[in-house]
């Protein structure tokens, strides 16, 4: 099994959360990217669907767990590249990734693919590392995208009512093996690139949390609220920072 991440539940758990502010009731869920099935369980035991599955590549889901609760059904398992997913057009009422789209090499061919599988007012429900991240580690080498680039990806998918926002994450080690277990679970780690802990060492994660939808939704869909920070693509400007 791949070893647990507190940053990554935690990052999952902020992401989950933000679906209380959506009306949405899916019966065909795809959990992109689980590596854990940490919110397999929620997704389920909040939505019920008929069907959920999960798309990875890694083998360790192999290991999930039986069904444990009534509600539970056990979800399929498929292993697919997130650009080429064995599931029919228009079929998926909610993805939803965690942290996945960092590690797609092509991340248009990929949001293209997702976009093929929503269903009419289907919702793609995200999180991915921004360009700051890991800054304090400039030999950690990895390209985190900006979310101006990602709204102009969305754009020129077709998606529509994109939202996005951006908060930074800092976290200190006060050794060497925490941070390699962490980056490890999170899949940034570069072997011999770390550098020696003698204190404290402040690491920096920006997160990018975003949702769109595959067609056009109703306004009323989305709740409002003031932890959210609404960014139409018009006004995502390259030249422009968010802080």
């Amino acid at each position: 099994m791949l070893k647990k991440s507190v940053l990554l539940q935690e990052i999952g758990a902020r992401l989950f959360e933000r679906l209380n502010l959506i009306r949405l009731q899916p019966h065909f869920i795809i959990e992109l990217g689980t590596g854990q099935d940490y919110f397999t369980q929620k997704l389920q035991k909040r939505f019920q669907p008929p069907q959920l599955w999960v798309v990875d590549i890694s083998q360790n889901l192999k290991s999930m767990p039986p069904k444990r609760r009534w509600w539970q059904k056990r979800p399929a398992v498929i292993y697919a590249e997130a650009g080429n997913i064995p599931i029919p057009d228009h079929s998926v009422d909610l993805i939803f990734s965690n942290l996945a789209l960092n590690h797609c090499n092509n991340l248009p061919l990929v949001l293209s693919e997702l976009k093929r599988l929503l269903t009419p007012n289907g919702l793609l429900h995200f999180s991915v590392f921004g360009p700051d991240t890991l800054k304090e580690l400039p030999a950690v080498s990895h390209s985190f995208i900006d979310m101006h680039d990602i709204g102009d990806i969305l754009q020129r998918n077709q998606f529509t009512g994109p939202v996005l926002n951006m908060e930074r994450i800092s976290v200190e080690y006060t050794n060497k093996t925490n941070l390699e277990e962490d980056l490890m679970a999170l899949g940034l780690q570069q072997a011999g690139l770390l550098p020696t802990i003698i204190e404290k060492f402040p690491t920096t994660f920006e997160v990018i949390y975003g949702h769109a939808w595959g067609s056009p939704a109703p306004s009323s869909l989305v709740k409002k609220s003031p932890n959210e920070i609404l960014v139409p693509v018009s006004q995502l400007l390259k030249n422009k920072s968010i802080k």
